[in-house]
């Protein structure tokens, strides 16, 4: 599997700054993602309303932080091709 970044992602880290390690956190999940798949690693749903497109959204747990839930990253991706 490749997972492959938008390229405007590196703005979106500068506006986490506030957090420590966005940008860890982030790889750590796509490791997770890319070992597990999408029907075994946790916290990931289906967007509806976007035709054929499979748009998901993703719960990515800040690391060095010790936050429940709600104070975790989200990442929205498409899946392409036949994948997982």
């Amino acid at each position: 599997m490749e997972i492959v970044r938008h390229e405007s992602l590196a703005s979106d880290f500068k506006k986490l700054k506030r957090f420590p390690a966005p940008k860890e956190s982030l790889e750590k999940w796509e490791r997770l993602f890319d070992a597990k798949g999408l029907s075994e690693t946790p916290g990931i749903d289906q967007c509806p309303g976007f035709g054929d497109l499979k748009i998901y959204k993703a719960r990515v747990v800040a690391i060095k932080e010790n936050v429940g839930k709600s104070k975790s990253y989200r990442a929205i991706f498409e899946l392409q091709g036949d994948c997982c």
